[in-house]
């Protein structure tokens, strides 16, 4: 995700960052490049258009999508979103066009991609069009109460950072885009307010992809344990990243690291080294949420008592420090 802020900005090539699919080919696994359209969980079958293919075990890793059309207008109107590449680069052209507007930017309920990356995206479009001499306002539209780019001393980086701009950009929590007036240009929030814009960056509200959930294995997202990222019906299916709503501030590698042991136990191998998953009631300064999973990077003291430190401290220091010295990887998910 931070190569689209940094397409969205020019400093960055879309074609850098394309990977090729059949790369991932290698002994005992096949790719099969087509669209999946419906997946038949009772018969283990995934329907794609160019035929069906029979499992034993499914991981679902689709990501979400950006539901556009459900804010009245907005498919009608220029929306450049850093989510994708084509948008991302439009975004940047216009941006580099502007020498004087209102750029608005729309951030829906979280879950969403990548926290960080709208607040990233108004910083560093606020630097560049700073320098070019343009005269322009930001216009930040976020449906939750407060920014996510993880913790409350990242939070207040950006929430200084803003001040800093003495009014440059705005912020405007639990408020979103209610809808888009493509013609005059002009958007309602859901707190009644209407804003001018000349440039919108809009993520549409977020959910797996319609087929999941016309098949009943999503709500708005994969219905997982999030101990283990297993299906809570279906135990031969295991899903991560987005697509499971990964709500909390971490990575999708997270909750992938986890949902790979779990299959890899299913299927019947043994796991070095597991990822730990505690309950995260005591650490609830640490991240709020159901569950902390705990990964031993380096050993301290032996890989068990290193873990067993950790865990029996029950305290937010104890695996904040195990996180900054690099001893851990801490994922944490809630339900």
């Amino acid at each position: 995700m931070p190569a689209h802020t940094e397409i969205a900005q020019g400093e960055a090539t879309f074609e850098g960052h394309i990977g090729v699919i059949n790369s991932l080919e290698g002994p005992g696994v096949r790719v099969l490049n087509a669209e999946v359209g419906w997946v038949d969980p009772d018969n283990r079958i995934v329907y794609t258009k160019i035929g069906a293919v029979q499992y034993d075990y499914l991981f679902i890793g689709t990501g979400m999508v950006f539901a556009d059309w459900e804010i009245p207008g907005l498919a009608k109107a220029p929306n450049y979103s850093i989510y994708y590449g084509k948008t991302a680069l439009a975004y940047y052209d216009a941006t580099e066009r502007l020498k004087k507007g209102t750029i608005v930017i729309g951030i829906p309920q979280a879950p969403y991609k990548c926290g960080p990356a709208p607040f990233e995206t108004a910083s560093m479009t606020y630097e560049r069009l700073k320098k070019k001499g343009a005269d322009f306002k930001i216009i930040i539209l976020d449906a939750n109460q407060r920014p996510a780019p993880g913790p409350d001393t990242r939070r207040k980086i950006f929430l200084d950072f803003i001040n800093k701009t003495n009014g440059v950009i705005e912020y405007h929590s639990s408020e979103y885009v209610k809808s888009v007036d493509p013609v005059n240009k002009t958007l309602e929030s859901t707190k009644g307010e209407v804003y001018k814009w000349d440039i919108l960056m809009i993520i549409g509200p977020t959910h797996a992809p319609d087929w999941l959930i016309a098949t009943g294995l999503a709500k708005r997202f994969v219905d997982v344990d999030r101990r283990t990222f297993r299906h809570v019906k279906y135990d031969d299916i295991f899903a991560a990243g987005d697509a499971q709503g990964f709500t909390n501030y971490g990575y999708a590698v997270g909750s992938g690291q986890v949902a790979a042991e779990s299959l890899a136990r299913a299927l019947g191998y043994e796991v070095k080294d597991p990822t730990r998953v505690i309950s995260n009631e005591n650490y609830n300064n640490l991240y709020e949420g159901s569950y902390v999973h705990i990964k031993l990077r380096v050993p301290v003291g032996g890989q068990e008592e290193g873990v067993a430190e950790l865990v029996q401290g029950n305290t937010y220091k104890s695996v904040r420090l195990g996180w900054i010295k690099g001893t851990v990887s801490i994922y944490p998910t809630r339900f």
